[in-house]
Formats: structure tokens, C-alpha cells, sequence
């Protein structure tokens, strides 16, 4: 073999490995996706076997809402046992306006789409002022609007039918007195959060009142609650009647009287 020979195959050997070759250029991108693989499955790993628990449980407490479910208030009766108070179930209703504002519209059901749609609906199932339930929707500067407070569990259902997005309810109740104002001073009555504030209503409070119960679940992004998860639910504890010695009938006639 010649000197020129053995040069040119040194050279040729040399050049292989200079930096541009297309061989090392692939080594090294074969060394950099291999380290990229490994960053990811590492990181894989960290989430679901180190960091998954913690995540799952944070995603969870975003998602889950817990309604406070109020205790049927007891009743108050006479000697004979005629009801001189009593507590009716109500809901109150509320809504999303944004996604009210952002409704589509059902052809289907004949809703017309935004919030003259909606408010339309709801106005005619709760007899109330479309145009001024609308204007209320359209000007509601938070994702949170009461449209309407205790609501016959009747109407609620009606309302359930329109299937409005965001549109939900309070569990409430009302206090009311079948006999008027007779034995008023004596009953008492109870303020806005349904606590006595005067007379029976206020001596016997702990009585009557019971034990609210909650109920908790998963929500979804809408607000409604996610069909498919369980539901926690903690019973409310009605409260207990109180019976006074007096007959509502003969307390009528002695008020007439003075």
C-alpha cells in the first residue's frame, strides 16, 4: 500500500467523526431524547405514585358543595291539639346569570335563547315580572342571583322541567299561623333565619327548632351536581311540637270580647 493511500483513508477516517457527521448528529439527538423520555417518565411517576393522592383529594374538595338543609320547625298547639303554628317546606330559587345570559335556547321546548328567554320561563312558573326578572339577569354582576324565595315545592318541580342551565335551589321553610292573630302576643312569631323572637316561639326555641342536616356532592363547572358520584346526605332532625294549655277556641272568643 502507498503512502498517498493510507493518507487518504486516515483522512476519510478522520472526517467521519468531525461533529457534522449525520452518525454523531443522531447519537446525540438519540442521547437528548432519551434524557427528555426519562424527565417525562420520572415525572409520570412523581404525579400518580408520589404527588396523585394529594392531587386527587385537592381536585375533590374543589368539586364537592355542601348545602345546609334546615330542620323542619315544630309546631304549636292548643289544649285539643289544633295547630296554632306550624312550618310549610319552601325552596328558594337561584341562578347562574352568566349562564342564563349565555342560554341557547330550546326550539324544542319553545325557550327563546339569552336571558329574555330564561327569564320569560321562570317569570311564567313563578308569576313573576319577566321584564323586571330579565333586567335583574342581565345587570347581576356575580355568578350568583336569587330569583325567587319561598317557592311551593310544586313550582320548584315546574321549574326543574324548564331544564335551565344553572338554575338550582335552597331548601327553606316559612312559618305560618293558621289562626291568624289569635293568640298572637301569647304564640310569639320567628324573624327571617326562622328562630323565635318573641313569645312561645322564643321561650320554647330550643325545642321547636331541631338539628339542620347537610347534604354534600360533587359539582360540576355549571354549578349542577354531577349525576354519576355519590351524594353524602345527614338527615335534618325535625323539632318537637309544643301543646299549651289554652283552647284556641275559647282564646277567640275571650279576645272578641276585649
Amino acid at each position: 500500500m502507498t503512502v498517498t493511500q493510507t493518507r487518504r483513508r486516515s483522512r476519510r477516517r478522520t472526517s467521519s467523526a468531525a461533529p457534522g457527521h449525520p452518525v454523531r448528529r443522531a447519537r446525540w439527538l438519540l442521547v437528548v431524547a432519551t434524557f427528555v423520555f426519562t424527565l417525562f417518565v420520572g415525572q409520570l411517576f412523581r404525579l400518580q405514585a408520589l404527588d396523585g393522592p394529594a392531587l386527587a383529594e385537592t381536585a375533590m374538595a374543589s368539586r364537592m358543595h355542601t348545602e345546609r338543609v334546615p330542620a323542619l320547625r315544630g309546631a304549636v298547639t292548643d289544649s285539643s291539639g289544633t295547630v296554632l303554628a306550624r312550618s310549610v317546606s319552601t325552596r328558594h330559587v337561584t341562578a347562574d346569570p352568566e349562564l342564563l345570559r349565555d342560554f341557547k335556547g330550546s326550539e324544542k321546548r319553545g325557550l327563546d335563547s339569552g336571558a329574555k328567554g330564561s327569564a320569560e320561563a321562570l317569570a311564567e312558573v313563578l308569576q313573576l315580572d319577566a321584564a323586571e326578572l330579565q333586567k335583574r339577569i342581565e345587570d347581576a354582576p356575580g355568578r350568583f342571583l336569587y330569583v325567587a324565595k319561598d317557592v311551593t315545592p310544586t313550582d320548584w318541580r315546574a321549574v326543574q322541567e324548564l331544564r335551565l342551565p344553572g338554575v338550582r335551589s335552597e331548601p327553606s321553610s316559612v312559618r305560618t299561623y293558621p289562626l291568624g292573630s289569635t293568640s298572637a302576643p301569647l304564640i310569639g312569631w320567628v324573624n327571617a333565619q326562622q328562630v323565635g323572637s318573641g313569645g312561645i316561639e322564643s321561650v320554647a326555641e330550643k325545642t321547636l327548632s331541631g338539628t339542620p342536616g347537610t347534604i354534600a356532592y360533587q359539582r360540576s363547572a355549571t354549578g349542577g351536581r354531577i349525576a354519576t358520584t355519590a351524594v353524602d346526605i345527614s338527615e335534618a332532625q325535625p323539632g318537637r311540637d309544643v301543646q299549651l294549655t289554652i283552647d284556641a277556641d275559647i282564646q277567640f272568643k275571650a279576645e272578641e270580647l276585649l
